[in-house]
């Protein structure tokens, strides 16, 4: 299975574009609507399934192989908000009034089994924002309570947070924000309140990170930064300025060290934890009303919106003038022995090292299909015909019929189609 495929689309379509230079980087975005998934994409919540699916909480639970999307109910509930794997590779997920786990069956579809009837009776509804698998099993953060699962019956802890509740996954363990106490940290002991709420004025914390030595909570404008003396609690040695947007929905740490926090209607913004002074940000019609990120172990960001879901890939290289490649328009796009071939509105060119140059003498040549049957040769059908270049000469086969398609087929033989036959 080729997975992304797409991204050439992606890649192609940046190529000679005029991006505001402050917007940087210039990653490829791969988008999905409800046209391609199938269903309502509101996105809550991701996560990436042991066999290298991602598997996405809205409505539904959506699962992408890289090719086809599958959505499976989570009960009667629905805005599945939390995801998580434990150790065995189960996947956890909590909904509005809604709380369990889906189990696979034979025939690779995904059951929902549900533990809301073992929550206990004085909690008679739950809206989970966060699941964490810690040492004890797996903790539901909701709106009310911390709900325990260890793998017999739920333990309960009161929190205060009337709206979206902040909780993050630590060295030190999760931080949860209780709006009304302040930072609570759960580890093997249980919930312990670890940082009164005056102490950072009560601020909506985008952001945390904490260490055995060392907390540092991220609000809108500044970064609280705490040392934790053996045996004794968090104190504040001083606050930095930061660029953690006041809009920002949520945000999440990349593995080289970037905090990337989405916002409703100023993009996708990019900072690094220590000196956040400096930022970068991600601008376009699919980087806006994010409601959740994530990272993938591809390294690609996940960005899902209220009606996309939006696959961001900074690993991109983007060809452009500089590079030999005239036009603006791509046409189509192949590759031979590692090399890109790119067809544009002014020729056909074809990749050597870091340059370009042309496939063909004639500037308008332009292709609409290219393939690779045998390595170092490229097959380009045009308006007039074929053209083939075996990696020393380029030249034309059937000079009057429009090849809008090309393809080997099954016998070895060359298939042609255009507007009126193949």
């Amino acid at each position: 299975m080729a997975r992304y495929q797409s991204v050439w689309i992606a890649v192609i379509a940046t190529i000679l574009s005029k991006l505001d230079a402050s917007v940087t980087p210039n990653p490829a975005i791969q988008v999905w609507n409800e046209r391609e998934i199938g269903i309502h994409t509101a996105g809550l919540s991701a996560i990436e399934l042991r066999d290298g699916r991602m598997a996405f909480g809205g409505h539904s639970l959506l699962v992408f192989d890289g090719d086809n999307w599958q959505s499976f109910k989570i009960g009667t509930a629905s805005a599945i908000r939390a995801l998580c794997l434990d150790d065995s590779g189960r996947l956890w997920a909590g909904a509005a009034n809604e709380i369990g786990y889906f189990e696979p069956n034979p025939d690779g579809s995904l059951e929902f089994i549900s533990l809301k009837s073992l929550i206990p009776s004085e909690i008679p509804e739950i809206t989970v924002w966060n699941i964490f698998k810690v040492e004890a099993g797996i903790l539901f953060v909701t709106t009310t309570n911390l709900l325990l699962w260890d793998g017999r019956k739920f333990r309960t802890w009161p929190v205060n947070s009337p709206q979206y509740v902040k909780a993050f996954e630590t060295k030190l363990g999760v931080l949860v924000q209780d709006r009304v106490r302040g930072v609570i940290l759960f580890n093997r002991n249980g919930p312990e309140l670890f940082v009164p709420q005056h102490v950072y004025a009560n601020a909506t914390i985008a952001f945390a990170s904490a260490t055995s030595t060392e907390l540092s909570l991220l609000t809108a404008g500044k970064t609280w930064n705490f040392s934790i003396p053996e045996g004794k609690p968090p104190q504040l040695e001083n606050t930095t300025p930061n660029c953690i947007p006041d809009s920002s929905n949520y945000a999440t740490l990349l593995r080289n060290g970037t905090i990337a926090s989405a916002t409703n209607a100023d993009g996708i913004h990019l900072t690094t934890l220590k000196t956040s002074t400096e930022r970068q940000i991600l601008r376009s019609q699919h980087t806006r009303s994010i409601m959740h990120l994530f990272e993938s172990s591809d390294g690609a960001l996940w960005a899902l919106g209220r009606d996309h879901i939006a696959r961001i890939s900074f690993n991109t290289t983007i060809f452009s003038e500089s590079h030999g490649i005239a036009g603006g328009q791509v046409s189509a796009i192949g590759a031979v022995a590692q090399n890109l071939v790119v067809s544009t509105d002014e020729g056909i060119f074809i990749q050597a090292g870091e340059r370009f140059h042309r496939l063909t003498d004639t500037p308008t040549e332009r292709a609409w299909s290219i393939r690779s049957p045998q390595e170092r040769i490229v097959l380009a059908g045009t308006i007039s015909g074929v053209l083939i270049n075996n990696g020393i000469e380029t030249f034309k086969i059937d000079n009057s019929t429009a090849a809008f398609a090309i393809e080997e087929g099954p016998g070895g033989e060359l298939l042609c189609g255009n507007g009126d036959n193949i």
